[in-house]
């Protein structure tokens, strides 16, 4: 082994088999090449083995500065967190308004003859709207109690229906409720809690909306002679005017935002009499939040 490369792990020498010189083959660095002893061949092998060696050291303290980095991020956000808690013994207002998902559980209760015989619209989800406030009482760091007054429109959404000369489209009930949520609050980490508890429900109106077509159809099947009729018939008298539901959801509070997420499922039928039929409506709402 020469006096450049000996003190270098990565630098086996060995003795070449049809000459008496001796001869440094470096693993690793020069593939399966090799190359005559030499100053000027082993101080750039040499080279090449420091500047790997620099290399993983620096990756080694990068990686290990990294790590420092991420534990005082991660300390940051507990710290700030911890001081965003709501504090015990506090009240609060949140008006909120959202977007309500509506459908009925166990059928629609309405009918149709098709056929010569009578069948049950199926329900579809139905978009609408939610806006309220709600007083909240914060217990503790990690339970609160709210109750409020909001406006939820319900109902379902049919399914076209079409003939010939004609189309009846755009087919939805739509009941509008004001409901008196009454929740209570767990704080299962900073800012992020999950709620539960009753709602009553009062109806306000409920309308059944169709949209008629008409048109003549030739021989061809090109339609003319269109005509356009909105119906809107009103179906409260066959409704239940008092409900009751069970609420379940999600809320995240940031810099006094409030998101939330709440799933309310109907107990009572919603008709008087007939086919049991129950509302069930998810809800997504943005709120702003008060500290009194």
């Amino acid at each position: 082994m020469c006096r450049w490369c000996a003190p270098y792990v990565l630098i086996v020498s060995t003795m070449c088999a049809d000459a008496k010189h001796h001869m440094c083959y470096i693993t690793k660095l020069i593939n399966g090449t090799h190359l005559k002893c030499s100053k000027t061949v082993c101080i750039s092998a040499i080279k090449l083995y420091k500047m790997r060696l620099a290399y993983i050291i620096f990756n080694k303290k990068v990686r290990k500065l990294m790590k420092r980095i991420a534990f005082l991020v991660l300390l940051a956000v507990l710290v700030l967190t911890s001081k965003a808690q709501n504090k015990p013994c506090t009240w609060s207002v949140i008006p909120h308004v959202g977007v309500s998902i509506s459908s009925l559980l166990s059928g629609s209760g309405l009918y149709e003859i098709g056929d010569g015989e009578a069948v049950n619209l199926k329900p579809h989800r139905l978009l609408g709207f939610v806006g309220g406030a709600d007083v909240m009482y914060q217990a503790s760091d990690v339970v609160g109690l709210s109750a409020g007054f909001s406006f939820v429109q319900a109902g379902c959404k049919f399914k076209d229906e079409e003939a010939k000369g004609y189309v009846v489209h755009n087919r939805y009930m739509r009941m509008n409720y004001v409901a008196m949520p009454i929740l209570a609050h767990s704080y299962l980490l900073p800012r992020f809690s999950v709620k539960a508890g009753i709602e009553p429900t009062f109806l306000v109106s409920a309308t059944n909306h169709e949209e008629h077509q008409s048109f003549d159809v030739d021989k061809d099947g090109k339609k003319s002679n269109f005509q356009e009729a909105i119906y809107d018939f009103d179906v409260k008298k066959g409704m239940r005017k008092f409900g009751l539901s069970i609420p379940v959801g999600v809320s995240y509070e940031y810099e006094n935002v409030v998101l939330g997420a709440l799933y309310h499922v109907g107990v009572f039928n919603i008709y008087k009499k007939g086919d049991s039929s129950r509302n069930s409506v998810f809800e997504v709402s943005v709120g702003y939040k008060l500290n009194l």
